[in-house]
């Protein structure tokens, strides 16, 4: 087992709200606006064609942007699609590949729809109207927007005391740090409240782990439980491992930990057993 003391490394700005804000669907006041239901996982939504659609949104906030190819089985196998944003802070193109979804359908058609794909914006403290901008009619949206601002500013890196091992990842050509957790060798980290830690965790899979996984995050103080955080995820497209070609990264998750005022030893851990779960942490620069 390894320890650390602390660690602070160079930081980096939130761009949108809050994890823990309350996202809400937005309708479109211009456009095209031809609808699409979709299920997922036995719930249904309601998705937007995207070209040419236009909407308005009060801030500051954040706007979750939430696309699908959805239409007849895609004659190649490599269909992809852009998709811009423009408004808020900054314009936004992003390029998808487009693969099925094992989960996800329409209702009472047997239409091809791909996994989603979601990009964020983040909205000024003024009305902004957001143009979206996509050449492929298939294409579709569910536009989803929190007033709740992030005050949090720039973010500086937090190593835990204590760890099972460091981890280095590689995403987008870029090296990235976590630290490992399991059941029985936990994460471990100091932290003086009151501030905001911002969590970022992902599960391990291996190679005998298929589709979607749930996996939980649980901390404690003093084997007391103060927080226990449940996702679902899959293996990441864009992330690996540098250093392991046995286990393979989940999509990350970003999670707003408020702490409250003292000294705080939080332990954080998988919920199961045979799992191991990656984290990295990082508080706001005004607190240090």
């Amino acid at each position: 087992m390894k320890h650390r003391g602390l660690l602070l490394a160079a930081g980096l700005l939130v761009a949108g709200a809050a994890e823990s804000a309350q996202w809400k669907a937005v309708t479109p006041i211009q456009g095209t606006t031809a609808e699409q239901p979709v299920v997922v996982k036995g719930k249904p939504g309601t998705y937007h064609r995207a070209m040419g659609l236009r909407l308005n949104v009060t801030g500051p906030g954040g706007l979750r942007v939430i696309s699908r190819w959805i239409g007849p089985r895609p004659a190649r196998r490599d269909t992809s699609y852009s998709l811009g944003i423009s408004g808020g802070t900054r314009r936004v193109t992003k390029a998808y590949s487009a693969r099925k979804s094992g989960i996800a359908g329409v209702p009472g058609r047997k239409l091809w729809v791909s996994r989603s794909r979601t990009a964020y914006v983040a909205i000024p403290p003024k009305t902004t109207q957001i143009a979206l901008t996509c050449a492929d009619p298939n294409v579709y949206v569910k536009v989803l927007f929190s007033q709740k601002p992030s005050t949090l500013g720039k973010l500086m890196a937090k190593a835990p005391d204590r760890y099972a091992d460091v981890v280095r990842l590689e995403r987008k050509e870029r090296e990235v740090k976590y630290y490992r957790a399991t059941a029985q060798l936990p994460v471990e980290l100091e932290i003086i409240g009151p501030t905001t830690l911002v969590m970022y965790s992902r599960l391990e899979f291996t190679y005998d782990m298929k589709g979607i996984q749930n996996y939980q995050v649980q901390v404690t103080e003093s084997s007391q439980m103060v927080h226990s955080f449940t996702w679902s995820v899959e293996r990441s497209d864009v992330t690996r491992h540098l250093d392991r070609d046995d286990l393979v990264p989940s999509a990350g998750k970003r999670t707003i930990i408020q702490v409250p005022a003292g000294l705080h030893r939080w332990s954080f851990k998988p919920g199961s057993a045979l799992d191991t779960i990656i984290l990295k942490f990082f508080i706001p620069e005004k607190d240090i």
